[in-house]
């Protein structure tokens, strides 16, 4: 059973770490290769394209995780509904971005191609669901290992060749729709699916989506929206250094995204079931816990007392205020992985209504703090108002869990996580 768990989680790991590291790996290729001003021009076209790429998502990644280990039986069918769906959607939304931003606003053209290499991804993402479902972990591991070596591997030759972000971008275009074909070719050999027409009810898979769409477009405005702001007060060279920390924490969020392909399931099948003890369901909420609380009290030491050396190391000094603004970075990445136990609970339980209204509420609050706080203090108010939002949204999940009774709430435990990582960030501010 040991072994069981292990396996698991290491497979899960390598498939998240080779996404993260391979978006960090080009963020910080890039952030050399290019001048700092068409690099902030190619993380905003990048922020437009996850926001509008938010509705090919459309929530059906966590709603397929979710109810496809429940439903083994018909996984084919609920894949493939859910793919022809997502294309559907995937035409529309290009359509209207195409024309809204480059025949209307003017944007560059390689606008749409970085776009495109975001599509192609979230019906990556998409495919892989199906392995985690199946417990083939190891399969999942093996693919996007592959994928994001060779998608890191055309970068770094693609840059070494030319500076060109037109054909820089269409290289990185290319290969993420190949790896998307590929996954699809592998699971069409490993679950047999009959690429046929199939009626669609329309109609309630979007009304079942519905809430696990509301919540990912929240969490992607959450990741994005802060860019908008920063690039209108403070302008591109802003947006390159505020997302080049941004990106560092955003690959420490990556265990987050691992525990919840592991836990979603898993408790998923607890509460449908009902029958576990009571003695197992308190181990299972634990370690959940434990393991969010340590990696965020690693993340914000090592992103507090190494600042200068990640600094120079990732991006050569280019950015000198990030060197600042570092510790804040660790000081959200622990409320985020915080409000993740309770997010993932609130997801595996069935309650992605309830979470959806708090993300909204708490979103609300981080645009309007992080547009007053932007303007008075620059990228630390942005970072200020993540940081605040995020401890509203802790708040709401408690709530939230508490009216229903829920017993493994830790509040303590998190009051004394995030104590001491005030404690840690004071300590190296102060000094």
């Amino acid at each position: 059973m040991m072994k069981y768990k292990f396996l698991t989680f290491f497979y899960s790991f390598i498939s998240t770490f080779s996404n993260l590291i391979s978006s960090l790996v080009i963020f910080i290729v890039l952030a050399r290769a290019l001048d700092k001003s068409i690099f902030g021009d190619y993380v905003f076209y990048n922020s437009l394209a996850a926001i509008s790429c938010v509705l090919i998502d459309f929530g059906i990644n966590q709603k397929l995780l979710r109810e496809g280990r429940i439903d083994l039986p018909n996984l084919n069918i609920l894949f493939l509904n859910n793919l022809f769906f997502k294309s559907y959607v995937f035409s529309f939304v290009f359509i209207l971005y195409s024309i809204i931003l480059v025949g209307i606003l003017n944007y560059d053209f390689y606008s749409i191609l970085i776009f495109l290499t975001v599509a192609s991804f979230s019906f990556f993402q998409l495919s892989t669901v199906v392995y985690r479902v199946i417990n083939d972990y190891k399969l999942d591991a093996i693919v996007t290992f592959i994928g994001s070596f060779i998608f890191i591997t055309s970068c770094l030759v693609i840059t070494k060749l030319t500076t060109d972000i037109f054909v820089i971008c269409t290289v990185l275009l290319m290969v993420r729709l190949s790896s998307f074909l590929v996954s699809l070719f592998v699971i069409n050999k490993k679950v047999r699916l009959s690429f046929k027409y199939r009626p669609i009810l329309f109609k309630k898979l979007i009304l079942d989506t519905l809430p696990y769409l509301t919540d990912r477009i929240v969490s992607v405005l959450y990741s994005n929206v802060d860019t908008l702001i920063i690039k209108y007060f403070i302008g591109s060279v802003g947006v390159a250094t505020y997302n080049s920390g941004l990106k560092l924490a955003s690959g420490s969020l990556g265990v987050s995204t691992i525990l919840s392909n592991i836990y979603i399931p898993k408790i998923s099948v607890i509460n449908y079931e009902n029958n576990v003890s009571i003695i197992e369901e308190r181990k299972v909420f634990k370690e959940l816990w434990m393991l969010l609380s340590i990696f965020g009290l690693l993340i914000v030491s090592v992103f507090t007392f190494l600042n200068t050396f990640i600094s120079s190391f990732f991006f050569n000094d280019k950015f000198p205020e990030l060197i600042f603004l570092l510790p804040f970075f660790g000081l959200f990445v622990n409320t985020r992985l915080m409000a993740s136990y309770y997010g993932i609970i609130l997801t595996a339980i069935g309650k992605q209504k309830e979470r959806a209204r708090a993300n909204i509420i708490s979103f609300v609050g981080m645009v309007v703090s992080g547009i007053i706080l932007t303007y008075y203090l620059g990228l630390k108010g942005t970072l200020l108002s993540l940081i605040i939002t995020t401890i509203l949204l802790i708040t709401f999940y408690m709530l939230i869990l508490k009216r229903i009774h829920f017993k493994f709430l830790y509040t303590k435990g998190a009051f004394v996580v995030f104590t001491i990582t005030l404690f840690i960030v004071w300590t190296k501010l102060s000094s």
